[in-house]
C-alpha cells in the first residue's frame, strides 16, 4: 500500500460505515445499498484535492465527499454531517496520517479566524491545486488554441495585502487556546462559520507591521476610554470597523473608521490617541453609517487628519487611492500581471481590456507600448443598469406605500364620518 494506506482492523468496522478502500454497503453502488449515508456515519479516507471552491475533496465508494478540517494529502477519520445527492459532507474528527505538504501555520489564530485559509498548506501545493482548478476550468477553450502557461505565484505569500477590513464587536469569539481575555470587546476578523461573533486578532501576518500597530492601538485606546464596540446582533454600541490601507510603493498609511451615528464624546480623545501612537499614519478618515448591514461604508465622511487619501504606484503610474477606492489587493502581483500583459501584448496588435476601471486597467499602460487597446465598458453597463434597475424598484415600492397611505386615510376617514 502507499503512504497513508493501510488496512481497517476488526475493532474499527464495528465503528467505520466506510473507507476509500472498503466502501461497504452504504458507500457502494447506489442500486443495492440498504440505506443511504446519514448523519453521524463514520468514514475513512485520503483527501486527494482541493475544488474549485476551496473546499477539501475525496472519495468513498460512489460518493464524493467534501471535508471539513483536512488538506489533500491528509488520511482522515471523518464523521459525516449531511448529504446532498451523491456529495457527502463530513469533519475530520482525526488525522491518521498527516499529509507530506503539511506546514507549521504562522498565525496564531489559525484555526478560528475567517479571514484567512490553508496557512498548514505549502505554498507550492496551493499554487498546483490552484492551476490545477483553472486547468479544469479553461479546458474547453483549449481547442480554439488556448495555451495554459505555468502559474505565476507570489514572491512573498506574507504581509502582502494594501488593505485590511476588521470589525469591532461586544462578542468575542472565544478561541480553543483562550487566555481568558474579557469577551465583551474584540477588533479583528470574523470567526469562521459566523456572523456575531468576532476574533480578537492581536497580528495578522497578512498585512504589514505598521497595520498591527494601528490595531492595537485602536484596541488599547477604546478599552482605556471605554467606547463601546457594536453588538452585531443587537445592533447597537459606537465603533464599527475599521479599514487599513496603505501604498505599498509610497510607505503612505489610511485608516478609516467606521461608527454609528450615535453621539459619542470620548470619540475624539480616542482618534487623537490613534494618531499619537502610530505616527505612520499618513490620513485618518471617519465615516459614520446608521445601516445594520456590516459593510465598511458611512454615509457620510470626514476628514480628521491628512488629506482624505494616500498614493500608489504601480508600473509606473501613480493612483490615489481614497477609503472607497478598489484597487488591487497584492500591489507586487499586481505588477507582476501587468508585466505579463505587456510581454503577451508584444510590439503591436490590439490589446482588448475587459477589466477598465476596475483598480487595474491594463489599457493605462498602453502610451508605453505601441499596442493600442480597447477597454471594455460592460461593467460600467451593468453597474449602470443595477442602479436603473433599483430606482425602478425604489420607484415602485415608494408608489405601493403611497397607495397604502391613502387607502388608510380613506378608512380612517370613513370612520370618523360614521362617528
Amino acid at each position: 500500500m502507499d503512504r497513508g494506506e493501510r488496512a481497517l482492523s476488526d475493532a474499527e468496522r464495528s465503528e467505520v460505515v466506510a473507507s476509500d478502500f472498503d466502501p461497504g454497503a452504504v458507500f457502494g453502488p447506489f442500486e443495492s445499498a440498504p440505506r443511504k449515508p446519514r448523519r453521524d456515519d463514520v468514514v475513512e479516507c485520503t483527501a486527494t484535492a482541493l475544488d474549485g471552491r476551496g473546499r477539501t475533496v475525496g472519495r468513498v465508494g460512489s460518493y464524493r465527499l467534501v471535508l471539513e478540517g483536512a488538506l489533500p494529502g491528509d488520511r482522515v477519520r471523518a464523521v459525516v454531517s449531511r448529504r446532498r445527492g451523491e456529495r457527502v459532507e463530513a469533519r475530520a474528527s482525526s488525522i491518521l496520517v498527516p499529509s507530506r505538504d503539511r506546514v507549521e501555520p504562522r498565525c496564531a489564530h489559525v484555526h478560528d479566524c475567517g479571514g484567512c485559509r490553508f496557512q498548514e498548506l505549502a505554498y507550492a501545493r496551493q499554487l498546483a491545486e490552484l492551476a490545477s482548478a483553472a486547468d479544469e476550468r479553461l479546458a474547453p477553450l483549449v481547442r480554439f488554441g488556448l495555451v495554459l502557461d505555468e502559474i505565476v505565484g507570489a514572491e512573498d505569500p506574507w504581509r502582502y495585502r494594501n488593505k485590511m477590513d476588521l470589525t469591532f464587536a461586544s462578542r468575542r469569539w472565544v478561541e480553543r487556546d483562550d487566555d481568558g481575555r474579557r469577551t465583551d470587546f474584540a477588533l479583528g476578523m470574523h470567526a469562521r462559520g459566523r456572523h456575531d461573533k468576532v476574533v480578537d486578532v492581536g497580528a495578522c501576518w497578512l498585512q504589514g507591521d505598521v497595520g498591527d500597530r494601528v490595531v492595537a492601538s485602536a484596541r488599547a485606546r477604546a478599552l482605556e476610554l471605554g467606547v463601546p464596540p457594536w453588538d452585531l446582533v443587537a445592533h447597537e454600541g459606537f465603533l464599527r470597523h475599521l479599514v487599513v490601507r496603505r501604498g505599498v510603493r509610497t510607505g503612505e498609511w489610511l485608516v478609516y473608521v467606521v461608527t454609528s451615528t450615535d453621539e459619542e464624546p470620548r470619540f475624539e480623545r480616542w482618534w487623537r490617541g490613534l494618531l499619537d501612537d502610530v505616527p505612520e499614519i499618513t490620513t485618518l478618515v471617519h465615516g459614520a453609517t446608521a445601516r445594520l448591514s456590516s459593510v465598511a461604508i458611512g454615509d457620510v465622511d470626514t476628514v480628521l487628519h491628512g488629506a482624505g487619501t494616500i498614493r500608489e504606484r504601480l508600473g509606473g503610474i501613480e493612483f490615489t487611492i481614497s477609503p472607497r477606492s478598489f484597487f488591487q489587493t497584492n500591489t507586487a502581483q499586481a505588477e507582476r500581471l501587468v508585466d505579463i500583459v505587456r510581454s503577451f501584448a508584444g510590439t503591436g496588435g490590439v490589446l482588448w481590456d475587459s477589466h477598465a476601471a476596475r483598480g487595474c486597467s491594463v489599457s493605462r499602460w498602453r502610451a508605453r507600448s505601441s499596442v493600442s487597446s480597447v477597454s471594455s465598458r460592460w461593467g460600467r453597463r451593468a453597474r449602470c443598469e443595477r442602479e436603473r434597475r433599483s430606482q425602478r424598484i425604489r420607484t415602485r415600492r415608494s408608489s405601493r406605500a403611497t397607495r397604502w397611505s391613502c387607502w388608510r386615510a380613506r378608512g380612517r376617514g370613513r370612520e370618523l364620518a360614521g362617528a
